[in-house]
């Protein structure tokens, strides 16, 4: 493991993993709060998943589920749920899962999902800030890519584009399961 990746990791424990932990990371980024969420941020990760997908009924779900659930993906690694709060308020969330991948030459790729700033925080630069510390995080996990999947008719692809992301020449095939 390279020695990036042993202070991320080890780092990851300590809450905010901006610290002086990852020198490359750009002033702006270290000024904003970002952090690993914790179980306490369920119901404000609630609160925005509704924002992101108000067709489904999050208060079908139990909180004690969301939280089981949150803590059986924390234990893994390479699942990272970061968070920009104010206070008892996260301003922007993102799920950023990092995937081994033996067929780029063991270089793992970068996945980001469920990446929602809050309607009363957005074009403020929470989102850009966001992403500007996943594209960070993913150097320094050594990936070789990002991939992230969004609506086509998301007001923030103009942000991803500005940000180097393009659609390409494959595409995204998913398949709803009930």
């Amino acid at each position: 493991m390279k020695k990036e990746e042993s202070n991320i990791t080890e780092a990851s424990d300590k809450g905010n993993i901006l610290n002086d932990i990852v020198p490359k990371k750009t002033e702006k980024i270290k000024r904003a709060h970002i952090e690993k969420a914790k179980i306490s941020d369920v119901p404000e990760l609630i609160r925005l998943y509704t924002q992101l997908n108000p067709d489904v009924d999050f208060q079908e779900v139990q909180p004690m589920m969301f939280e089981q659930y949150f803590s059986d993906l924390m234990i893994n690694k390479n699942i990272n749920l970061f968070v920009i709060r104010n206070k008892d308020k996260i301003l922007s969330t993102c799920m950023f899962t990092i995937i081994p991948n033996f067929a780029q030459g063991l270089k793992p790729n970068g996945i980001v999902e469920s990446f929602v700033t809050d309607k009363d925080s957005r074009r403020k630069g929470y989102g850009r800030i966001m992403l500007q510390y996943i594209i960070e995080t993913a150097k320094d996990y050594g990936c070789l890519k990002i991939s992230l999947l969004t609506k086509n008719d998301n007001e923030s692809i103009k942000i991803y584009e500005d940000f180097g992301f393009k659609e390409n020449d494959r595409r995204s095939f998913i398949k709803i399961l009930d």
